[in-house]
């Protein structure tokens, strides 16, 4: 949820939610995820004002009021490891993390756990991006989990920001890491 300044402002994120509502972004899956237990998404992009953009092809931004579009498509979890959680600094990560912590959604990444309970279950959550390289991953991702457990986690979730473009079979890399996430305890 996001725009790069290059983009064309006439279709961009912004002029869609000006246009459509922050309904409108989910309003084709809403009803399947208001049904569900828990909706865990991918969050590439970032929600701040910062403009210190980083120097990227795409670098991705949204007004912080546009987490509502996560709120109104009933999404109550986020992975924010990702190739884009940083493109404005290091301030619109933390920018992300608050406004998205704010609007009631639980977020998980890098080395940031959550646990939520649902129907009884704690479910814990963690999640890494490998998109550049899996040294000390693997470290980090046993780490998470154990603090998952410590919490009481009764089922873990391991959300990875990973692959290649265009490419439909995964690298032995990241089959190596899946089977790491296993091994650790990761459900």
């Amino acid at each position: 949820l996001g725009t790069d300044e290059h983009f064309d402002a006439a279709t961009s994120l912004p002029a869609m939610y000006q246009a459509k509502g922050a309904d409108w972004f989910f309003a084709g899956v809403k009803d399947i995820f208001a049904a569900d237990d828990l909706t865990l998404v991918n969050l590439e992009g970032t929600f701040t004002t910062s403009t210190t953009r980083a120097d990227k092809t795409y670098a991705f931004k949204a007004d912080p009021e546009y987490a509502g579009i996560l709120t109104a498509g009933s999404v109550e979890a986020v992975n924010v490891a990702n190739n884009h959680s940083r493109d404005y600094g290091e301030q619109s990560y933390t920018d992300t993390v608050s406004t998205v912590e704010a609007a009631g959604i639980a977020v998980s990444g890098y080395d940031k756990v959550a646990v939520v309970e649902k129907n009884g279950v704690k479910i814990g959550m963690t999640g890494l991006s490998t998109l550049s390289g899996m040294e000390g991953k693997e470290e980090q991702l046993k780490t998470n989990i154990e603090s998952l457990r410590a919490q009481g986690a009764n089922l873990i979730i391991t959300s990875f920001h990973w692959g290649i473009e265009k490419e439909n079979t995964p690298t032995s890399d990241q089959i190596a890491m899946a089977h790491a996430a296993i091994d650790a305890g990761s459900d």
